[in-house]
């Protein structure tokens, strides 16, 4: 990605707290903070940009199973369910369940 990143928030030497700092190391130094510190900060933003996207993607991928999960329950339900179906419905439900397992955090 080439989206410039940001901390949400930032507490600098002094105690003084800032929204939406850009990662930059080079700016984090110039604001005090020492090489390794805004590296360590960079590295933050990294880390918290890559799980927001992770949290995104999952939500999207659970959508998709909830979708494709609803006409095969109801053909179950509905009591015309073939053995393709219900076979097609338990793999989907398993991946369901296997996707919100996942540790994103």
């Amino acid at each position: 990605m080439n989206e410039p990143l940001y901390l949400e928030t930032l507490t600098d030497k002094n105690g003084y707290q800032y929204v939406n700092v850009p990662a930059d190391p080079y700016q984090l130094t110039e604001m005090g903070f020492s090489w390794p510190e805004a590296m360590a900060l960079h590295q933050q933003a990294l880390t918290a940009r890559q799980t927001k996207a992770c949290a995104e993607k999952r939500r999207y991928l659970l959508r998709e199973a909830t979708t494709r999960i609803a006409p095969l329950q109801d053909a179950l339900e509905l009591g015309i369910a073939t053995e393709d179906e219900i076979a097609a419905l338990n793999a989907w439900k398993h991946y369901r369940v296997a996707l919100n397992r996942l540790d994103i955090a």
